[in-house]
């Protein structure tokens, strides 16, 4: 009988990621033109995170990224929302987590579960009453709050964003 050693804490960790990932995103194939992108701020659909064919100018703050997000959310616009995302941050945030190591190919799934991770801390909050709060920058990096109620009780959310190709765009959290 062969014996497995045990995953260590990070290998569980990232495989916890990657399965909750799969559940939010419901597992479709890139391309497969499944996702339900319905109305919302029209946008140029790219395959790759960085696109500036947003109707978001460069010029936009924070708050102006965090509002067009937050259309994007609600009309569960996984593909706008995945051109507001910083594409070169986040793989860079993966390789660093992994030690420099593609393990199991999560920096090429980074992208789309930055996105996922976007959306559920979002979705967290009730669909009806969200809105854009306070803004705060320090330096290149900002969070912009999302107020909005979970049972009828005052909560808050926040998105991050960071400067990447002169402009604001989303990230996971603040490494």
């Amino acid at each position: 009988m062969k014996c497995f050693a045990p995953l260590s804490l990070f290998h569980s960790a990232l495989l916890a990621f990657a399965g909750a990932a799969i559940l939010i995103t419901g597992c479709q194939p890139p391309g497969s033109g499944a996702s339900s992108e319905t109305s919302g701020p029209k946008s140029a659909v790219a395959n790759e995170a960085g696109s500036t064919d947003v109707l978001v100018p460069k010029d936009a703050s924070p708050s102006e990224v965090a509002k067009v997000a937050l259309q994007f959310i609600q009309d569960n616009n996984k593909k706008g929302l995945l051109q507001l995302v910083a594409a070169q941050k986040v793989r860079q945030d993966v390789k660093g987590i992994a030690g420099g190591r593609d393990v199991a190919g999560m920096v090429s799934k980074a992208i789309p579960m930055a996105v996922a991770a976007i959306a559920a801390e979002i979705n967290g909050l009730e669909k009806e009453g969200r809105e854009i709060g306070d803004e705060s920058i320090q330096g290149e990096t900002a969070t912009v709050t999302v107020k909005g109620t979970i049972l009828n009780k005052p909560q808050s959310r926040r998105f991050f964003l960071v400067r990447e190709d002169d402009r604001w765009r989303l990230v996971p959290s603040h490494r």
